[in-house]
This record gives C-alpha cells, structure tokens and sequence, in this order.
C-alpha cells in the first residue's frame, strides 16, 4: 500500500508482501485470500494497493515431474516383463483370465487357470 496526503505528495508505504499461488481448480479461478495489516502514517488523504504480477516460468519443475512419471512406469514395465519371462505360466493364466475364455487354455474353459503338470502345460502352451 502507498500513502499520500490530500496534495498527492508520497508519505510511505508499507512492506512488501510476496504470494505464490494456489493450483486453480478444474472449472473457475484460483482464488488465495490474504490480509494486508499496516499503519497509515498521519496526514493520509489516498491509499493505492498495488499489485505487480512476477509470474516465475515453471515448465522445468512440470516437465522434471513428468521425466520422472514416465521412469517409475518403465521401471514397472521392465519389472514386469522380467517377472514374466521368469514365470510364463503364470503370466499366461493372467493374460488369458484378462480377456476370457481361451480354447485349449489350462483351465477349465472359462479363463480360470488350474494346476498342470510341466508336461500338460509345455503341451498346452
């Protein structure tokens, strides 16, 4: 706030304040409430509240954030690549309990997968 007597002469202001900003909801306006506590020196005929807009570029600190998503998924893919190569029976019960019933699969027909023998399931498969 900037403080003038009634002639328009300058008589103070106070402190600067510095506010970051609340993540705007999906549907309106980013709203943050904020007080403003000061004395007006003596003589005040005008106060003016300024407001200055110092935006600060953030597409680094987003795009570090996205780098890191797409790690932690490869990291889950290569995992679980590994993890099937590992245990292909396994991986193939799951694959053919995701998307039904499979002709000739070690279950009973409805894409449940029941115990086989290594013999029955190296035939199977």
């Amino acid at each position: 706030m900037i403080y003038f007597d009634p002639h328009g002469t300058k008589l103070g202001e106070s402190p600067t304040g510095a506010w970051g900003i609340n993540q705007a909801p999906i549907i309106g306006a980013n709203h943050r409430p904020c007080d403003l506590v000061d004395t007006a020196p003596e003589g005040v005929g005008l106060v003016i509240l300024s407001q200055f807009w110092a935006p600060k570029v953030r597409f680094n600190e987003i795009l570090t954030g996205v780098e890191q998503a797409v790690k932690d998924i490869t990291t889950a893919i290569v995992y679980i690549e590994q993890f099937c190569q590992n245990n292909p029976t396994l991986c193939s019960w799951v694959t053919n309990a995701a998307s039904g019933p499979v002709p000739g699969d070690a279950g009973g027909g409805d894409g449940t997968a029941t115990a086989v023998s290594e013999k029955e399931s190296s035939t199977v498969n």
